[in-house]
């Protein structure tokens, strides 16, 4: 999505992409509430109209920031009793294609309110074309601004990565072509993809991956809060010494019932046609509610205990 040159932000405005104070703006930053986002758009669906989704069925809303969830300034305003689950991750994670309500991190913290009878804020920072430098650039920052209780962490193909320029801006590049970015031009495209087919290659992206993942790993026990990891990509042996593999739910959301709704598409497939639907975003949000109370048993049974005694 091209950011009109009236909403282009300054260097300094953009720059804070490590901040630990401040989450950094998008590149969407401006699409506040709409109908069509990204690959959904009318122009498909006007050729493939979707079995269970109509054209007034979905609305994404956007924060100021770009984000598909509330302003980050309300996170003071929440009680001392509320839970905060933070999904971070690329466009499966974002739920494009599908309500909000039904994404599989939304759906996630439905199950932990209902385990634990406390509500549970979901925040969704999630993006479209995104790489793992990006999920490992906005989780430190998300950590201190959000003090997230639950984290789900959504690893992309490890092929993306992202470029960042002088002036603040970024883009991704992965599979042949620009993914996304804060601020696109055709220049910055062709730079961005002779840099790409020049340096990164299977062996260096698989590094890059596992690297990041580590990183995120780090900052997530620091912070000491519940975190799951979902990944569709295999695990080099040489890394598994240092990886904590308990919380990683390595399956591709795409193969999540895939054969019981292969010929249901409108279960299978969110209104695109490209990305997984309302039955594999149930089914992973299945697996990953069940991880957290595998790992965290005794966490968020401390959790509920202290509920009960708030309102018995």
């Amino acid at each position: 999505m091209t950011v009109p040159a009236s909403e282009q932000l300054s260097p300094a405005e953009l720059m804070p992409l490590f901040s630990s104070v401040a989450i950094p703006y998008t590149g969407h930053r401006g699409a506040r509430k709409c109908k069509w986002f990204g690959s959904d758009s009318e122009r498909h669906y006007l050729k493939n109209p979707h079995p269970k989704f109509g054209p007034d069925d979905i609305e994404y809303s956007f924060n100021r920031h770009g984000y598909r969830c509330i302003e980050f300034d309300t996170r003071d305003t929440f009680d001392k009793d509320h839970l905060h689950l933070l999904t971070l991750g690329e466009s499966h994670a974002l739920g494009m294609g599908l309500p909000e309500e039904l994404t599989y991190g939304y759906l996630v913290a439905q199950k932990i309110q209902a385990h634990t009878g406390r509500p549970v804020q979901h925040w969704n920072l999630s993006q479209g074309g995104i790489s793992a430098e990006y999920i490992a650039r906005i989780l430190p920052t998300a950590l201190a601004v959000l003090q997230p209780d639950f984290v789900i962490l959504n690893f992309p193909n490890k092929h993306r990565r992202e470029y960042i320029f002088d002036d603040g801006n970024y883009l991704t590049c992965g599979d042949g072509d620009q993914v996304a970015g804060s601020v696109y031009t055709v220049d910055r495209h062709e730079a961005v993809k002779k840099a790409h087919f020049e340096h990164a290659h299977e062996d260096s992206n698989t590094f890059n991956q596992w690297k990041l993942f580590i990183v995120c790993q780090r900052h997530l026990l620091a912070h000491k809060v519940m975190w799951a990891a979902q990944a569709g990509f295999g695990l080099p042996q040489r890394f598994n010494q240092y990886i904590a593999m308990q919380n990683l739910s390595p399956t591709r959301i795409m193969a999540i019932g895939k054969e019981a709704y292969e010929d249901n598409p409108g279960m299978w497939l969110a209104r695109d046609g490209k990305h997984a639907g309302v039955a594999p975003h149930a089914g992973l949000a299945d697996n990953i509610y069940q991880l957290f109370v595998r790992e965290y048993t005794q966490e968020l049974e401390q959790l509920a205990a202290s509920q009960s005694q708030r309102t018995g």
